[in-house]
């Protein structure tokens, strides 16, 4: 099987996740449609996205600190997180 590759400039994936969460602009949204509609592979990637029924995990705050800078690696904590497969697409070296 061979990996379909973007048309254009690749859309990021965290922007593909925010589209589907209606999180964009108009603008940016209409940017990721007229992309979308032209790329077969960021098009597989937005489907993909779509059909992940998976919750998002939870983030738990284990202390709170006086100021943001004091904050440490174990004060966070991240529960009923589950990986997703790798994504495979071609790549520039």
């Amino acid at each position: 099987m061979s990996a379909v590759a973007c048309t254009r400039e690749p859309v990021s994936w965290l922007r593909l996740e925010r589209y589907a969460l209606g999180e964009l602009g108009a603008d940016a949204a209409r940017a990721i449609e007229v992309h979308v509609a032209e790329c077969a592979a960021c098009r597989g990637c937005l489907e993909r996205i779509w059909g992940d029924d998976r919750p998002l995990p939870r983030l738990v705050l284990k202390r709170k600190p006086e100021t943001l800078f004091d904050y440490r690696f174990e004060d966070f904590e991240l529960l009923d997180y589950y990986a997703h497969g790798s994504i495979k697409a071609p790549i520039a070296v």
